[in-house]
């Protein structure tokens, strides 16, 4: 997800990062939103959680075998 900075829109995606508990998911990760809490993905799985606005919850959900 992007989050403002004061050199712009954060693209930490691009380097495989992800914001863990972004704002406004909170019923989804069950914390509050934490700028600072980034964790590594990889740039595939990264892109795609940000592009499509999701979670890693989302994410996982969506690519776990059923």
């Amino acid at each position: 997800m992007a989050e403002p900075s004061p050199l712009g829109p954060v693209t930490v995606h691009l380097f495989g990062l992800i914001i863990r508990y972004p704002a406004g998911a909170e019923a989804v990760t069950g914390y509050s939103y934490e700028s600072w809490h980034l964790r590594y993905v990889g740039v595939v799985a990264a892109t795609e959680i940000h592009d499509q606005g999701i979670t890693l919850e989302e994410f996982t959900a969506r690519h776990s075998p059923s």
